[in-house]
């Protein structure tokens, strides 16, 4: 017999005593999503990432059933930083216990998320689905969210370097180059990076209301907490050393592997497109990725990207997936709030 939803009565921000059951539901959720995989991080390792006071990589909303004081359901999410949409939230994983489904859980899990947005001033929830899951896709869809992939045809190829050996085969592939630079942004970079993502959004199609500019001071202020990072390439010539490509990622978080990064954008200008900038920008990332003690690297393909990933093939095809059979969908501002108000 199922659990109605009023025998579930209390939504809250996952603690660190909740780990254990985490795990527990995320070993039901591999089975359920027939994913590839049996790897789950251990115990030990969610609660120092999760729960670092100094500087927590993900947030955990769970739902307790009353009756018994059990977890019955999850949300795991992050930060992310997008040039289209600003500041919002990634959510990697929603997953209600099977006894649960059709009790109205997943939207008030939902709903809690929204509200977590909106207190934080986040303007947007982005998350994936898988193709072959129609019941949630269906759920999604009559949640009022926006589903991207079919909206505007983006069925990007995800790609992921899984694991510390695979990064650092890449991160050693590093090489100085006598044309070019990889460097962290700096403040004085601000004027020329601007124009750089203008260009990468026209160069991604992106229609953005541009009578609200980027505000530089804006920016900065999101990359001082860590929002995300950004590293720039440089010409080297005496006589112009202009700004000819960026990277843009964040931290994130899976349970099947752990502490990571996400590239949201990546750019170069056309005329530098055969120096191998994209390479030595994404090699940059893998390299601060292993400094950090990352152990994936994730990334939606563009023809950008096309000699990395031929690069990756050569050095450690072992350790790149590629993860194309998914759904990307968009909860906006209007959207958030909706869904608020129908769970008030």
């Amino acid at each position: 017999m199922g659990i109605s939803f009023r025998q579930i009565d209390t939504i809250s921000s996952g603690i660190k005593e909740d780990c254990e059951a985490i795990i527990s539901m995320f070993k039901e959720f591999i089975v359920y999503q027939m994913l590839d995989t049996d790897k789950v991080v251990d115990l030990k390792e969610l609660q120092d990432i999760g729960f670092d006071e100094q500087c927590s990589v993900f947030r955990l909303l769970v739902a307790e059933n009353s009756a018994d004081k059990q977890i019955v359901g999850f949300i795991l999410y992050y930060t992310k930083y997008s040039l289209i949409s600003g500041k919002g939230i990634w959510m990697d994983d929603l997953y209600v216990s099977q006894q649960c489904r059709g009790s109205g859980m997943g939207r008030a899990l939902m709903s809690a998320l929204a509200k977590q947005a909106a207190n934080k001033s986040y303007d947007y929830i982005d998350w994936r689905c898988l193709s072959w899951n129609t019941s949630a896709l269906s759920f999604y869809k009559h949640m009022g969210s926006i589903n991207i992939s079919e909206t505007y045809g983006i069925y990007n190829h995800k790609f992921a370097l899984f694991g510390a050996e695979g990064l650092r085969l890449v991160a050693d592939n590093y090489a100085d180059n006598s044309i070019f630079t990889v460097r962290k942004y700096r403040t004085e970079d601000w004027h020329e990076l601007n124009q750089l993502f203008n260009n990468c959004l026209k160069y991604e199609k992106q229609e953005i209301d541009r009578s609200k500019p980027l505000e530089m001071h804006e920016f900065n202020e999101q990359l001082d907490i860590g929002l995300f990072r950004v590293f720039v390439a440089q010409l080297k010539d005496n006589n112009n050393k202009s700004l000819i490509g960026f990277v843009l990622f964040y931290q994130n978080y899976w349970l099947n592997i752990g502490k990571g990064v996400w590239i949201e954008h990546m750019y170069v200008e056309d005329e530098y497109k055969n120096l191998d900038v994209s390479d030595m920008l994404m090699t940059a990332v893998a390299k601060h990725t292993v400094q950090h003690s990352g152990l994936t690297m994730g990334w939606a393909y563009t023809e950008y990207m096309k000699q990395f990933v031929d690069s990756c093939r050569q050095l450690c095809a072992n350790y790149l997936r590629d993860n194309s059979n998914s759904h990307l969908f968009h909860l906006n501002n209007h959207h958030l709030i909706q869904l608020i108000n129908l769970d008030n």
